[in-house]
């Protein structure tokens, strides 16, 4: 059984590199480069958590929270906001908003799993590369 994994992000190595890491993992990764195509994906696929960058070219990463939140199908889905800028007060402000989690780009394998095991039901495994 496999995990759904979205992951938005408009920085194409970001993906690239994601997709690196999670190859011959338990999680099936599903990607979008803006956040209104984000939270499309979600509405059509109802992946089991969401990884969004919050500095997007269309909308934030807590405004793809936020719409994921209004809309009953996936207002459970788990949210995790990732970034390379570090910024306090960012943070403080997507907890607020209610995010699920918090990671600083660039983010490793353990730190990944560390951040996802909480939020999914069943254990996930990511190889060494």
């Amino acid at each position: 059984m496999a995990v759904k994994l979205l992951y938005i992000d408009d920085n194409a190595l970001m993906l690239r590199g994601f997709d690196t890491l999670l190859a011959g993992s338990n999680i099936e990764l599903l990607v979008a480069s803006n956040g209104l195509d984000g939270v499309n994906a979600a509405f059509a696929h109802l992946p089991d958590v969401v990884l969004t960058d919050i500095r997007l070219p269309d909308i934030d990463g807590v405004e793809v929270m936020m719409r994921l939140r209004e809309n009953p199908q996936t207002a459970h889905i788990p949210v995790v906001m990732i970034t390379g800028y570090i910024s306090q007060r960012t943070r403080h402000y997507a907890e607020r908003m209610g995010c699920s989690g918090y990671l600083t780009k660039p983010v490793n394998t353990s730190t990944l799993l560390g951040a996802l095991q909480p939020l999914v039901s069943i254990p996930l495994y990511i190889p060494e590369n």
